[in-house]
């Protein structure tokens, strides 16, 4: 029960055909759901960083169900859009825009447009509360569970109605409402932020410019994406030092511990034959007065499985996803840099903590390399190709309490600032060229893809994509091997429920 390029690329092949089929008759809302679930397979394995047929059925889609609105190009100039599948606080980049929009266009109304109300939008509402020309929408309290072509129509009536002359967009890689939406405004200078900037996303097409935040993105864009490079402004990001109270750590013995610690989505660490879940347990294995905490979300089941069959129990701590993340890293030592795929949050969130980051990276899958996410200059290291190199200098930063003070406090000073990324966002805007330099990064796929499928085999992921209605109706030999796949890997009620929900929705 392996996934190989062999049965994702025939998977692909097939509900494009069947999206290619349903665009010839017009069933729209047919072709949008079937895209949505192309990206996901592409997002998946990231064999390739965008569809340019894909992108064209979107723009025609807006097109002819939707004419291009005549709204933007000096009416109501300073009327803008922020338009964000994400809404997360401490999280992404919507907090890091929406200050910079609000705090650098003169006299600006803007408008947010987000997908539902939940706690994290609660949270963002509260801390941009005291901006009384902000206004945010739910889309689905207005439109509810309507079918996506009707809700992108909605949209469009929303944001015509504003009359805004430039919106930016922060999208999820398969959002195929936004880009119906966004192509229908030829005439709103349109932003996007690429958020996901190593994988494949959609909306190549529903924008006139696109900020990256590091060189990498830069160069996957214009290589794979196949966006001129003077459409790509680069603009490096700073951390959000707002969090939730500390909810306190697990209890452990009394010896004075040194803390080692790494987090985000824990797909991040697996790969590469388990080398990640290896490097901690030799750390540890070497020094026995260190502890380790994680915390993240995902499939935790091999971590926890090694952790187990090693007994590390009472030294590898699995924290769970943390909304009080700022304060946790500020009670730990050391960050360890998650491998084969490194996190950008956690190394800016310890550089604001003052505390030292260091990373094992391998040169292949250079999307890894977090360089650019601080300031050019003098920059201390904090990743190593060499896994002697960096074991050492982990046992260094282990030993050297006044060395951690060191690097934690050089890696402060190299950090972007709000500040800083305010003034560049104005500049970026007015000036549509780049403050900071760019170089030009070789692109290896094959070790991309195998990165991903290996990854792939580790979690069992996939096979839930398949579980649609669009592969119940046109492929039920698929659908059926899907849910078997599912259950052979994953837990058989949570499969029944979500199941149900799918045949029902």
């Amino acid at each position: 029960m392996q996934t190989d390029a062999s049965s994702y690329l025939k998977d692909y092949s097939f509900y494009k055909m069947l999206a290619i089929k349903n665009y010839a008759s017009k069933n729209y809302d047919i072709v949008l759901n079937i895209i949505k679930i192309c990206c996901n397979i592409a997002y998946t394995f990231n064999f390739k960083f965008c569809d340019q047929d894909f992108e064209n059925m979107i723009a025609n889609i807006a097109n002819d169900a939707v004419p291009p609105t005549l709204c933007g190009k000096g009416e109501k100039l300073r009327n803008v859009v922020f338009y964000d599948c994400f809404a997360l606080p401490n999280r992404g980049l919507t907090e890091q825009y929406l200050h910079a929009i609000l705090n650098v266009i003169n006299d600006v109304n803007v408008l947010m447009i987000v997908f539902a109300k939940t706690d994290n939008t609660s949270v963002i509402k509260e801390r941009f509360k005291k901006y009384n020309n902000l206004s945010i929408i739910y889309i689905k309290d207005d439109a509810r569970e309507v079918d996506l072509l009707s809700k992108a129509k909605h949209i469009i009536d929303v944001v015509q109605n504003f009359h805004p002359s430039k919106a930016f967009l922060h999208m999820a890689p398969d959002d195929v409402v936004g880009n119906v939406v966004w192509n229908a405004f030829p005439n709103v200078e349109r932003y996007q932020i690429n958020l996901t900037d190593h994988a494949f996303w959609l909306g190549v097409y529903c924008a006139d410019y696109f900020l990256e935040f590091r060189n990498y993105g830069y160069n996957l864009s214009w290589q794979r994406r196949f966006i001129s490079k003077d459409k790509l402004l680069i603009l490096p990001y700073y951390p959000i030092s707002q969090s939730a109270p500390f909810k306190g750590l697990p209890k452990t013995d009394d010896r004075k511990l040194v803390r080692l610690f790494s987090g985000g989505s824990v797909y991040k660490t697996y790969g590469r034959n388990g080398k990640f879940l290896e490097i901690v347990k030799d750390i540890l294995d070497r020094n026995p007065q260190t502890i380790f905490y994680f915390a993240g979300s995902g499939n935790m089941k091999p971590m926890h499985g090694f952790i187990k069959k090693h007994r590390l129990e009472s030294r590898w701590i699995l924290l769970g996803n943390r909304t009080d993340i700022v304060p946790v890293v500020q009670h730990m030592d050391i960050c360890i840099g998650t491998y084969p795929m490194s996190g950008g949050l956690m190394t800016q969130i310890f550089a604001m903590a003052k505390k030292p980051y260091i990373s094992y990276v391998d040169a292949d899958l250079n999307f890894t390399d977090l360089s650019d996410l601080f300031n050019e200059g003098s920059r201390p290291k904090i990743s190593y190709s060499d896994l002697r190199s960096f074991h050492n200098a982990v046992d260094e930063l282990i030993t050297d309490s006044n060395l951690r003070n060191k690097i934690g406090e050089e890696l402060y000073e190299v950090l972007p600032t709000r500040k800083q990324f305010e003034n560049e966002f104005v500049s970026l805007i007015n000036r549509k060229a780049n403050i900071h330099s760019t170089c030009d990064i070789e692109i290896n796929d094959k070790a991309i893809i195998d990165y991903y499928v290996e990854t792939e085999n580790i979690q069992h992921i996939y096979s839930r994509i398949n579980i649609n209605k669009i592969a119940f109706k046109y492929n039920v030999v698929l659908f059926l091997k899907s849910v078997a796949n599912y259950l052979y890997f994953k837990d058989k009620k949570m499969l029944f429920v979500k199941l149900y929900k799918k045949l029902i929705s």
